[in-house]
């Protein structure tokens, strides 16, 4: 379930899904319908989410004032309500993020100045239990508009922009 509740979690922040699962075939949502949820507390936008357990982290995106925004907010599906987290060290938007190891992972992106801003490789790290930011060793070359998702414990960021320049990477 926990690797088929990845592949929803992008889909979550426009709505969530029904609560069904497919009893055969274990699919998440197949013929549910769309439920209106609680909304984010501050409208953002071109932010990714990443999913550990039966929460869902929002980290970065563009502010409603199109600024590069720092924040995380935790969705948590039992409650229905969002609690904000701790910043991360640096705004981000149109990063990628993944969740591996029961941490989110947030890869790459724009970061604050004119717009879009600088593109990085850097890689930010949010521990859920600790309430901590790390960082870890960046991607070979900036990126961001990409996707990243967690699959056999390996994290995988594909495709996204560099210099202007749609590409095709996959690391």
């Amino acid at each position: 379930m926990n690797r088929q509740w990845s592949w929803i979690v992008s889909l979550a922040l426009l709505a969530a899904c029904g609560d069904r699962t497919d009893p055969l075939t274990g699919a998440f949502g197949v013929e549910g319908t769309w439920t209106s949820k609680a909304p984010l507390p501050a409208a953002r936008q071109e932010m990714p989410s990443a999913a550990v357990g039966a929460r869902i982290y929002t980290p970065g995106g563009l502010d409603a004032q199109g600024a590069a925004s720092a924040a995380l907010t935790v969705y948590d599906v039992a409650t229905d309500s969002w609690t904000p987290a701790p910043a991360m060290p640096q705004p981000r938007h149109h990063p990628g993020a993944a969740a591996a190891g029961g941490k989110v992972y947030v890869i790459g992106g724009y970061g604050a100045g004119a717009f879009p801003g600088p593109i990085t490789a850097d890689v930010f790290v949010f521990d859920p239990a600790a309430g901590t930011w790390s960082s870890a060793r960046p991607m070979p070359a900036p990126r961001a508009a990409h996707v990243s998702v967690e699959l056999g414990g390996r994290i995988y960021s594909i495709g996204g922009v560099r210099g202007g320049a749609v590409v095709g990477t996959n690391e």
